[in-house]
């Protein structure tokens, strides 16, 4: 069982039944399939605040609403980093995830009942309980270039792109708040705090203090990021960085309003656009010091925000314990265990 707690606002609960394989055909490539992946999402707990919120907020609540993830899933991977003598070595990870198509071809057979959904939809439902209905697909590029022949040596260029699209439908119209994705944080882009960007240009208000970021989640992703690593002392390294990325919806959410330069609604209301999606991107950069002991190492990375995707970009967000603000023109400091990737 998995349990994701946020402070004064709720408690979800994830059962999880799954079989599967996993297997090597070469050092570098592996595979996973997972014909059964049953998972069943509780929400319990929660605070006055957080059920005002839901109220005001049907997207949000479908998100959170209780009901069974029944999944196949597929990963491949290959991976060149265990050949320490390869100066330019790649990584690829790509998997896809398959939910409800069987729950909703069952429901519809036998006529199971249906229940209403937040935003007044009618939902089918399994032994009495609502279903997600999606498909996922993630991908992972990774480049490390290492700059001196010596195999030893730590100094070179890390790249790495992530893309990700989950498409609801038919019984979902958004996906499960623990499927979508999240951006920002010392993995991510370094420059802005964790799941602090977007969906597109979508900013949280500041009046919103309960807000805690559950609405800058989304079912797109996009991120790349380039590091210099670089060695400095025995067991010292330092690192220059650049990371860029967003996230957006595949329908948009009215309470999610987005505005353009001149403060006016734009329409999009956090949804992908290929016209636009490059214009959206969040761009931050910085400087690290990482001290690596071969089995640990910790990081501390400064970043710096270089550019915001929302136009009303003086607005300050509440922190996540709503006790300070924090304002996007500033840096943040990131302490974190291991490398971003």
């Amino acid at each position: 069982m998995k349990r994701v707690e946020r402070r004064q606002a709720f408690q979800q609960d994830l059962f999880n039944l799954n079989y599967g394989y996993t297997w090597k055909t070469q050092l570098t490539n592996e595979q996973t399939l997972r014909p059964i992946d049953i998972q069943y999402l509780r929400l319990g707990n929660t605070f006055p605040s957080f059920d005002s919120l839901l109220v005001e907020r049907p997207f949000l609540a479908n998100s959170f609403r209780q009901q069974f993830i029944l999944a196949s899933s597929y990963r491949y991977t290959y991976n060149q980093q265990a050949l320490a003598q390869r100066r330019n070595q790649v990584y690829f990870s790509g998997g896809i995830e398959l939910a409800g198509n069987l729950a909703y071809l069952f429901s519809s057979l036998t006529s199971q009942p249906k229940a209403e959904t937040a935003d007044g939809r009618q939902a089918y439902t399994l032994i009495g309980q609502q279903f997600a209905q999606y498909t996922k697909v993630d991908l992972e590029f990774r480049n490390y270039f290492r700059i001196s022949a010596d195999p030893t040596s730590g100094n070179k260029i890390a790249t790495r792109v992530l893309i990700g699209a989950g498409l609801p439908y038919k019984n979902s119209t958004v996906l499960p708040y623990l499927k979508q994705y999240g951006i920002g944080g010392p993995n991510s882009v370094r420059a802005f705090p964790a799941r602090g960007i977007g969906p597109g240009t979508y900013r949280t208000p500041v009046s919103r203090e309960n807000s805690y970021f559950y609405d800058q989640v989304g079912d797109l992703r996009f991120e790349a990021n380039a590091e210099y690593r670089q060695d400095l002392f025995p067991y010292v390294k330092g690192a220059l960085f650049i990371d860029a990325g967003n996230i957006w919806l595949v329908n948009p959410d009215p309470s999610r309003q987005t505005v353009d330069a001149d403060g006016n609604p734009d329409g999009k209301d956090g949804q992908f656009a290929f016209n636009s999606f490059l214009k959206e991107l969040a761009v931050g950069a910085g400087a690290g010091i990482r001290i690596d002991v071969q089995f640990f190492v910790i990081r501390f990375d400064y970043a710096y925000p270089l550019r915001v995707p929302y136009n009303n970009a003086e607005v300050i967000r509440p922190s996540i314990n709503s006790s300070y603000n924090v304002q996007d023109n500033k840096g943040r400091l990131n302490i974190a265990i291991g490398y971003p990737f």
